[in-house]
């Protein structure tokens, strides 16, 4: 095919796309020059399926790609005891993660990321009933270089996962002179797993600029709320020997550095700060936790 223009997933679900039996659909072999969906287009789309005898569908490969996103998927969609259930492994990579999230329709909320992620998940439902809500299964995702362009809350369940609405508002109030110029970070990356409409992450980290924050705990995808212990370690070092420099001499910045190279990773430590975090996405509750600033 040269074109195709699908409606809406809500549509297609409303005009009979429930009633959709796995079972009764035939092998396909569909290459699409120029896929879109509803209206937002996507680039080519190519889609291999065979049948699964009495069982369902087998979606032997799935792959959509433009200058760039990259994304495969595999896997099957079934039907047992009268509920239909989805099984895929999906993988995506594209340069420009803020693109990806405005034409999903969560508008203009980041800009770049170069992105990699995996998906190997199930869920109740057809392939297109997909929700991070209700799925069970395992997410691995690396970004680099991206920038928020705005903090609001409700943004969807994809940023609430990564709490890249609530950490950055309370970073700029309490370090607002490391982030007087917006959240921008260079690295964010980890693991979560999927269960009971929850999501559990022990080692998301957001590499930026001015800071290095590490989140653990849960992200309540269907309560749409957060338990978690977030560490935040500003990068002192970094700044000191210019800082010196420029405040006492170049004698001051050079014993500034020779600090720096003695006591390493210790001076960022000093200015650690922890809190817990818990409650709504749209009006989280932060606890500042003691610390003595010398534990990883």
């Amino acid at each position: 095919l040269d074109r195709l223009d699908l409606p809406p997933v809500e549509d297609f679900a409303e005009e009979g796309g429930r009633d959709v039996r796995p079972e009764s659909l035939p092998p396909l072999s569909v290459h699409v020059d120029r896929f879109a969906l509803d209206g937002v287009s996507w680039g080519r789309l190519d889609l291999v399926t065979r049948p699964l005898p009495d069982k369902g569908l087998k979606v032997e490969s799935a792959t959509l790609e433009n200058d760039w996103l990259h994304a495969e998927a595999r896997g099957s969609w079934t039907r047992e005891n009268g509920e239909s259930y989805s099984r895929f492994l999906i993988r995506v990579r594209n340069t420009d993660m803020g693109r990806l999230l405005e034409r999903a329709g969560y508008g203009e909320q980041l800009d770049g990321g170069l992105t990699t992620a995996e998906l190997d998940a199930n869920w109740p439902g057809a392939p297109w009933e997909f929700d991070l809500a209700r799925i069970e299964g395992t997410l691995a995702i690396g970004m680099r270089e991206g920038r928020l362009l705005r903090l609001r809350p409700g943004a969807g369940r994809l940023l609430g996962l990564l709490n890249l609405q609530a950490i950055p508002r309370r970073l700029t109030l309490d370090f607002s002179d490391l982030f007087k110029k917006g959240f921008v970070f260079d690295r964010l990356e980890g693991h979560f797993t999927f269960v009971g409409g929850d999501a559990y992450t022990t080692d998301l980290v957001i590499e930026a600029p001015s800071a290095r924050i590490e989140i653990a705990g849960r992200t309540g995808l269907a309560a749409r709320d957060y338990d978690e212990v977030v560490t935040v370690t500003p990068h002192i070092r970094s700044g000191l020997p210019i800082a010196g420099a420029i405040a006492g001499g170049p004698a001051v910045g050079a014993a500034l550095l020779l600090a720096d190279r003695l006591l390493g990773e210790k001076l960022d430590r000093m200015g650690q700060v922890q809190y817990r975090v818990t409650g709504p996405w749209e009006a989280p509750n932060f606890e500042r936790l003691e610390s003595d600033g010398e534990q990883p």
